[in-house]
């Protein structure tokens, strides 16, 4: 097998030393209520807050194409078969009859609706006393948007099919079906199509990758398996157990029916592994389903833009290409020790040739809990924007509980109100609500009043959350109060 394998080695950020998260804390800061409290958040958060990383320029000069030696020699012959026909007009029929087969390569042309073109070329031919046994290859020729300065905007996808049956009397008869020869990539500005091709065995042409069905001569349709591969510059991939970036480049496996030419190909997409945006590498998400849209002629009704996003081909749904993502799961980083609560799914973003944007918005009123050594918090509410490959701002907010205050899970229980602030490098800074009134107490089966000028604070060493407060405020038990000034754990 002639296959030239290659390792990732260019593009890779740089690696990013991990820092301790500061909280800032004021009860004066935050009112009580949850939602206003996580508004205020997004709204006061500032980019500046912290400079995002610099991101190096992944080109995808890099990617591995599987195309065989046997797969080569086919394109090869493909590639003459076709020149010889494109200086040869006279060669190209609109009707091919036996008599065509005497002197080869003959071929017939075909315009499909997105003006790409589909030449046969019949390259062998092994006669019977009934008719032949042809050899053919097909070139389909699309237009392609991401070139390079020099190159071709247009380009070639080779098949071929072998032992194809042409008689005297009715010619080619029947479905026939040609297989891509080998991999092929159609470059996009965010993202590259790799369609997936075999050409080992024109004979039996591999029905599992790319390939092209004609009728009668007539194109029909074109099935396609691919893989959708990102640069690192929009997206990275996420591992699940460090949950932390890793190398290598994010990939989908997407598949599609064409009928129209590949400039009208729109292709459902699932992701091989989760993701992180380029930049902001701390949270990631698994996608289960996405939309590739790769139409000049069908617009895409799955995408809705945000109101600040500034793009040419917004205004006209036909022209925009991009990557719809329908449903994803958000992953938390690993301090984020879920106890309790339903990992929640969102959909609304997107990718395109400007880079990943869209917003996620979670609200549940249980929502989820994590730990926090002994302590707990919940999470009820959670929002994070992205526009243009670009983190805009992100929150989320909950209640949160201390040893003295019981469990979000424990039926009477009142946790202090809280608001996080994500900033651009993944880190959170919490602003807790800790003065409160009629606090159950449930090491002591008494009710407290917490005084303005608590904290609560939170911090992260070595990929865990370490949480303190300094409380003061009055306790009663029973009919007695107690002042309980500065009580610190």
């Amino acid at each position: 097998m002639g296959v030239t394998q290659s390792v990732y080695s260019k593009g890779d950020p740089e690696k990013k030393t991990s820092k301790i998260l500061k909280s800032n804390t004021s009860s004066a800061i935050l009112k009580t209520d949850i939602q206003q409290g996580l508004d205020e958040a997004l709204t006061k958060f500032n980019a500046s807050l912290s400079t995002s990383p610099s991101i190096m320029l992944d080109n995808m000069e890099d990617l591995d194409l599987n195309v065989s030696s046997v797969a080569e020699e086919n394109r090869s012959k493909a590639q003459k078969t076709m020149a010889y026909l494109d200086q040869n007009p006279d060669k190209v029929k609109a009707f091919l009859s036996f008599e065509d087969l005497v002197t080869l390569p003959v071929g017939l042309k075909q315009k499909l609706p997105d003006n790409s073109e589909v030449t046969i070329g019949i390259f062998s031919a092994e006669f019977s006393t009934t008719g032949a046994i042809l050899t053919f290859f097909v070139r389909l020729k699309t237009k392609i948007d991401n070139y390079s300065e020099g190159e071709s905007n247009e380009r070639d996808l080779l098949f071929g099919v072998s032992g194809i049956s042409f008689t005297k009397t009715g010619g080619l008869n029947g479905n026939l079906t040609a297989g891509l020869l080998g991999d092929y990539t159609i470059p996009g500005k965010k993202w590259t199509v790799v369609l997936k091709g075999g050409g080992d065995n024109i004979a039996s042409p591999d029905l599992s990758k790319t390939y092209v069905t004609f009728s009668c001569s007539s194109f029909v349709e074109a099935k396609v398996t691919a893989e959708i591969v990102f640069p690192r510059n929009v997206v990275v991939p996420y591992d699940l157990t460090t949950r932390q970036s890793k190398e290598g480049r994010f990939k989908m496996t997407a598949s599609a029916t064409v009928n129209r030419g590949f400039r009208d190909m729109i292709l459902t997409a699932t992701g091989n592994e989760p993701f992180a945006v380029a930049g902001f590498e701390k949270y990631g998400f698994n996608i289960t389903n996405a939309v590739v849209d790769m139409s000049d002629i069908s617009g895409s009704p799955l995408v809705v833009f945000p109101a600040e996003y500034q793009h040419p081909d917004k205004t006209d749904p036909a022209l925009w290409r991009g990557v719809a993502l329908q449903q994803l799961t958000v992953l938390f980083p690993k301090e984020f020790e879920k106890e309790s609560g339903t990992d929640f799914t969102v959909s609304g973003l997107f990718i395109d040739k400007s880079g990943f944007s869209g917003k996620v918005a979670y609200a549940n009123s249980t929502g989820l809990v994590f730990g926090a050594q002994k302590w707990q918090f919940s999470m009820k509410k959670f929002g994070v924007e992205f526009l243009q490959n670009k983190f805009v701002a992100g929150g989320f907010a909950g209640d949160f509980y201390t040893p003295i205050n019981g469990s979000p899970t424990e039926a009477g229980s009142v946790g202090f109100g809280y608001a996080s602030i994500i900033k651009a490098n993944g880190d959170v800074a919490f602003t807790v609500n800790a003065d409160a009134d009629d606090v159950p107490i449930k090491c002591w089966k008494a009710k407290g009043k917490i005084f303005q000028g608590s904290q609560i604070t939170m911090q992260v060493v070595n990929g865990k959350f370490y949480p303190s407060c300094n409380l003061s405020g009055e306790m009663s038990i029973g009919a007695n109060k107690i002042n309980a000034s500065n009580a610190t754990e």
